[in-house]
């Protein structure tokens, strides 16, 4: 069976383990190549083309947007757009990059590898859609077992705050929902970085869906 070549961008060296992880062990696909800023994806893929692009959508420098325009453009290869719901995120934009789909960091294993073997047979995947929460009924266990684990000692307004952002809601949403300015709620996620010892919210969102291991 050929394998379905894929490549991976993320200035997070983190979420580049994820995604090594997440297809390391499913004999569907081979990652050819990492990169960690939009202008080594281009490169990698110009020298290397892969089938599926794993691409950040906040990228410093050459944004994914940007890159999803340039390989869309350039080849056959589909991309696959990586988000982890900072901000509000809009299907249209992707689809006018050329994208193929978005998927949300912290997603399963399962589901970021038969989102990618999706995008690779063409489909469109956007998950969440507008107005979904990332965590799904059959996972809230799970992440309510690590909240208990690594936050067990935290203030309840703390705890909230870690649980929403685990649902995927952005900082505005979350000071809505708990009637805190933005900034405190910005103190508050610093607050659940430091207890869960990553440094990003995508790294958040990770370990809070149970995938801990270091880069």
């Amino acid at each position: 069976m050929t394998k379905v070549r894929v490549g991976a961008c993320d200035d997070d060296p983190f979420v580049l383990a994820y995604v090594r992880e997440a297809l390391a062990n499913d004999d569907r696909f081979e990652v050819r190549w990492v990169a960690e800023t939009g202008e080594a994806a281009l490169a990698s893929n110009q020298s290397d083309p892969v089938d599926v692009l794993l691409l950040d959508l906040r990228l410093p420098g050459l944004d994914g947007l940007a890159v999803c325009r340039h390989v869309t453009a350039s080849g056959p290869t589909r991309v696959l757009l990586l988000t982890s719901l900072e901000t509000d995120f809009l299907a249209e934009d992707a689809l006018r990059a050329g994208a193929s789909g978005a998927l949300v960091k912290g997603s399963s294993n399962k589901e970021l590898a038969d989102a990618a073997m999706a995008a690779h047979h063409g489909f469109k995947i956007f998950s969440p859609t507008p107005g979904e929460r990332l965590l799904v009924e059959n996972r809230r266990g799970l992440t309510d077992r690590i909240l208990d684990e690594e936050m067990g000692e935290a203030p309840a307004q703390e705890r909230e705050v870690a649980r929403l952002l685990a649902l995927g809601y952005s900082n505005a949403e979350i000071g809505r929902a708990v009637n805190l300015a933005e900034s405190s709620v910005k103190t508050y996620t610093a607050k659940i970085y430091k207890r869960l010892r990553v440094t990003s919210r995508a790294q958040a969102l990770l370990v809070l869906h149970g995938w801990d291991a270091q880069p």
